[in-house]
């Protein structure tokens, strides 16, 4: 210290520049927009169609193409009875399956619930009497993750795979109520969810 009267909270072992520097990497307060992931996400898409949107290490999908795989999966639920407001399992490891499944819920105007498949059946039994979902989102159907939910009375649904074709018109899928991206946390049941 070049100071031996100095109190060590002077001290500082950042220059002046470098505290700046610090001070701008910590600022985070941020006004945010007041719309929802939907209207962000379709903002986007319509701004950079062609830009990649989603990757992990075997696919990667444009936000358009990510677009007509959420107008896919929520054509799935709406096929298979999902309505607006109801409860949907998702439980597909992380993957652009996991983002196609997540916003494919969203434009079906459902609520997700995220669950851990490494429970036991009764763990997850517990869960699917608390969620009542209409259906779940767990990888192929059929296959095994599929037929366990099944099982426990949770309908099935297929999740993105690289073959589904592009096509699916996302502009006609309606924008889901203020709010956008909704789980649906179940009180008092841990969902063993590690996301």
């Amino acid at each position: 210290m070049a100071d031996p009267a100095a109190r060590l909270e002077d001290v500082r072992g950042i220059s002046p520049e470098g505290r700046l520097r610090l001070d701008a990497i910590n600022e985070t307060r941020r006004d945010f927009p007041d719309t929802s992931l939907d209207a962000l996400f379709r903002e986007t898409a319509a701004r950079t169609p062609d830009a990649v949107a989603v990757r992990d290490e075997a696919s990667e999908l444009t936000y358009a193409q990510l677009a007509d795989a959420a107008a896919e999966q929520a054509r799935l639920l709406s096929a298979a009875g999902v309505r607006p407001g109801d409860r949907v399992l998702v439980g597909v490891d992380r993957s652009v399956a996991e983002v196609v499944a997540v916003l494919g819920v969203q434009w079906a105007g459902a609520a997700y619930v995220g669950v851990e498949l490494s429970g036991t059946d009764s763990h997850l039994a517990k869960i699917v009497a608390r969620a009542e979902p209409a259906a779940a989102l767990v990888g192929p159907v059929p296959g095994s993750a599929a037929s366990r939910l099944a099982g426990l009375g949770a309908a099935p649904v297929a999740t993105w795979e690289p073959c589904w074709s592009d096509g699916a018109a996302a502009a006609g899928i309606r924008s889901v109520p203020a709010g956008g991206l909704r789980s649906a946390g179940i009180p008092g049941l841990h969902l063993g969810v590690d996301r």
